[in-house]
């Protein structure tokens, strides 16, 4: 008697699978282009646009303030969000390569593009404080998450191949 391989649904069978050491480098891959893309955008809120384009010497201050309340930030909150999500990786072993966030996670990205474009769309762009105070935002935003991303970083390193076991590095 022949048995049937256990049905899965149909989504399952087109979805990109990955091990665990993919998983890990693509969520660091993905918190560093954040990363870049953020701090890029802080730097060029305090240039003055237009023909007289020239940069903002409040980026000093601003960026100061901003490492600090990003180094904060990470420290408080994001290094254990991706504790959290190193293990929720490595405990799904091989699985979709999207899959390294949950669904609420994925819903909370979307959500905070979405204010940044509605940020850079709103009368703070316009006036020097509020392009000061944007880009302190980006700034310590940007901070944070390269802070936290070492964590993902550290961790793809340290995983072997699919089984996701540990290298013997000493």
């Amino acid at each position: 008697m022949r048995t049937l391989p256990h049905s899965r649904p149909w989504w399952d069978w087109i979805t990109p699978r990955a091990s665990v050491r993919a998983q890990l480098y693509a969520a660091a891959g993905l918190w560093f282009a954040g990363v870049s893309f953020l701090m890029v955008r802080g730097v060029l809120f305090l240039e003055v646009p237009g023909p007289d384009f020239h940069p903002d010497y409040l980026i000093v201050p601003v960026a100061l303030v901003a490492v600090v309340l990003g180094v904060l930030k990470a420290h408080l909150v994001l290094n254990r969000y991706a504790t959290k999500a190193v293990a929720r990786i490595q405990l799904h072993g091989r699985a979709c390569l999207f899959g390294f966030f949950g669904l609420a996670s994925w819903a909370l990205v979307a959500a905070m593009v979405t204010a940044g474009l509605l940020l850079r769309q709103s009368p703070l762009a316009e006036v020097r404080w509020g392009r000061a105070l944007l880009s302190g935002v980006y700034l310590a935003v940007g901070t944070a998450l390269l802070v936290a991303d070492r964590i993902f970083w550290v961790a793809a390193r340290r995983t072997t191949g699919a089984d996701g076991s540990e290298r013997g590095l000493r």
